[in-house]
């Protein structure tokens, strides 16, 4: 015979706790991840900035290298 508690809540405020080390275990999953999803961004955004920079710099070398020499 299987047991059964005499509060039929029981089970339910037994399970609480689990639910909530679940739920604050994935929130600080969730928060890591999107903390190393912000750095990712950041440092892409920081490549191509150099990327443009470079850029930029070559063609002001040319432009420089087009002018006449007095």
């Amino acid at each position: 015979m299987a047991f059964r508690p005499r509060n039929p809540k029981l089970k339910t405020i037994q399970a609480r706790p689990l639910l909530a080390g679940f739920a604050g275990l994935f929130w600080e999953v969730f928060k890591r991840l999107m903390a190393l999803r912000h750095l990712l961004d950041a440092k892409a955004h920081t490549l191509e900035n150099q990327r443009l920079r470079d850029q930029l710099t070559q063609k002001n070398i040319h432009y420089l290298s087009t002018l006449p020499k007095e």
